[in-house]
């Protein structure tokens, strides 16, 4: 029996462990309210179903008009960015410019990506102890796209500070949060103009000039999607990806016989990547709107209702995984993940994302045996409950 009326339980503002453990204490709860009243959907089969159903669109441009912003530069861009298209717009989009990040594709920079993470791992052993967001993941996180676009690196701490502002845009900001991110687009939507100027005149073997020249079936980007492009490249992945990372980091240091078991292996590699990513992933939620009333097998989401879709309690579930809430190197393929998303909408970076995190795993496991943690878990900073990924402020270690 479809019911929408029956009292759901509300879940309170939560972050880093402290989801985590809200998650389990809601099990078997098929579906919750947030703070704002909003239904969060909590079970794999609805999660995966619902990001797949194309009568639900991506929140998208909705997280800026909810703060105010309906014009300028900030929403031109966001407006132009692919996820925040749906249909025909966003399958032409992603049809364009998919080649450049198919797994394929990016393992061309396996050995550059490898060279970084192995340098600055090098630093951190000898020094005897490290920051890893600010001293590891942050850089990569920003060194990487760069390094697919053709962005000289000597140009990276220009933009840094963009970056980060831009990020905080997939959230709800505060009101100096907004400031920001209104001086940040402006600088870095300059910044992109003089990359494609300098691509049109000086072509290269790099994604910036695949993306000015990219043409399928006679049909090519705008300027102002190519704008978007680039940029979104640049920023679009930069917090979730160096929250995955530091979170990898964390897990590992958390669990030594988990780490023991991939280091010096190339083997298990991929396994253990896919295992950190599902029992923590970054992206704590999606969301969604319903274009048509939704019908599911214990509920029915009415046309125009916001709903959030739990990517942490999905990965999470019991009936998907046995002892779900375990780091299990050997665990059968039960289900896919769901830490990229699912769907249409399937993180376009998560080749790249994948292969940064894989480096880290394998740096640290191979490298930093031994090593732990400088500050207990349970009082580490994490990100507000309101940004749209989840990680640590700050991950000191130590050598053991």
């Amino acid at each position: 029996m479809k019911d929408n009326t029956i009292t759901l339980p509300v879940t309170e503002p939560a972050t880093g462990r402290d989801l985590l453990r809200q998650v389990i204490s809601l099990r078997p709860t098929p579906i919750t309210l947030d703070p704002m009243g909003f239904r969060q959907f909590m079970r794999y089969d609805d999660v995966s179903r619902l990001l797949h159903d194309h009568r639900l669109r991506n929140y998208g441009i909705d997280i800026l008009t909810h703060g105010g912003i309906t014009e300028g530069p900030l929403y031109e861009l966001f407006r132009n960015l692919m996820f925040n298209n749906e249909g025909d717009r966003h399958d032409r989009l992603r049809r364009l410019v998919s080649k450049a990040f198919a797994p394929r594709t990016v393992k061309t920079l396996l050995p550059t990506m490898q060279a970084f993470v192995d340098e600055r791992t090098a630093v951190m052993v000898e020094r005897g102890a490290s920051e890893i967001v600010s001293d590891l993941a942050q850089p990569l996180s920003i060194t990487a796209p760069c390094d697919v676009l053709g962005v000289p690196r000597s140009d990276i701490p220009i933009f840094e500070r963009w970056v980060q502002d831009l990020g905080l845009a997939f959230g709800f900001m505060s009101p100096n949060e907004i400031d920001n991110a209104h001086v940040a687009v402006r600088q870095l939507i300059e910044y992109v103009d003089t990359l494609i100027a300098g691509r049109r005149a000086r072509p290269a073997d790099d994604l910036i000039t695949a993306l000015v020249h990219v043409e399928e079936a006679g049909d090519r980007l705008t300027y102002d999607e190519l704008q978007a492009m680039i940029a979104n490249i640049l920023f679009g992945g930069y917090h979730a990806t160096y929250h995955q990372i530091s979170l990898a980091v964390m897990n590992l240091l958390e669990h030594p016989n988990f780490a023991s078991q991939v280091a010096h292996t190339s083997e298990r590699l991929s396994a253990a990547v896919e295992e950190l990513l599902r029992c923590d992933p970054a992206a704590p939620r999606a969301v969604r709107v319903a274009l048509t009333p939704v019908e599911l097998d214990h509920t029915t989401i009415p046309e125009g209702e916001l709903i959030m879709l739990s990517i942490v309690a999905a990965n999470r579930d019991p009936d998907v995984w046995d002892e779900p809430d375990t780091l299990t190197l050997d665990r059968p393929r039960a289900a896919r993940h769901l830490a990229f998303g699912h769907g249409i909408h399937h993180c376009l970076g998560a080749a790249l994302a994948r292969m940064q995190i894989e480096q880290t795993v394998r740096a640290v496991a191979d490298h930093l045996s031994g090593w732990r943690l400088a500050v207990p878990v349970d009082e580490l900073d994490w990100s507000p409950a309101r940004a749209a990924f989840r990680g640590v402020v700050a991950l000191p270690i130590v050598a053991g």
